[in-house]
């Protein structure tokens, strides 16, 4: 199976992908920082090999990464900043998870590190919109 991942360079997006890759699926890895990736996947022995530089909030590029992807686990999340923070997350929540119920993948996993106010929002999100599309979903929260 072919499982897009976002935020490959964090802890947690590092991790799963590692496990991911270990338990025998292909990886397409959605970053901002190609260097960085290459850098976090080292010590875990990952090949950063199918890689789509670019941002959550770009729908695009977005896009682009899930072609032909069978799964995606969404661990990215901006922490830093300010109110654009939590736009940035919603756009990235949005595009990810939204592209993923409209190309139809077959198993959608979202892992957040967030807030209260955040989680409250993500929540409408997967538990009022995604529904009314019809989408089968798996959810990880971590707080």
């Amino acid at each position: 199976m072919r499982v897009m991942v976002t935020g490959a360079t964090g802890f947690l997006g590092s991790y799963a992908a590692a496990a991911l890759s270990a338990a025998g699926h292909e990886l397409r890895l959605l970053v901002r920082d190609r260097a960085k990736l290459e850098r976090v996947m080292a010590p875990h022995g990952v090949a950063a090999d199918d890689v789509v530089v670019g941002d959550m909030s770009d729908a695009g590029r977005v896009r682009e990464a899930l072609r032909g992807c069978d799964a995606v686990l969404h661990t990215a999340v901006t922490l830093y900043g300010g109110p654009e923070v939590l736009h940035a997350n919603l756009a990235g929540v949005r595009h990810v998870i939204g592209g993923a119920a409209e190309g139809g993948l077959a198993g959608i996993a979202v892992a957040i590190i967030a807030g209260f106010a955040f989680l409250l929002v993500l929540l409408l999100v997967v538990f009022v919109l995604l529904p009314i599309l019809g989408v089968a979903l798996e959810i990880l929260l971590i707080i």
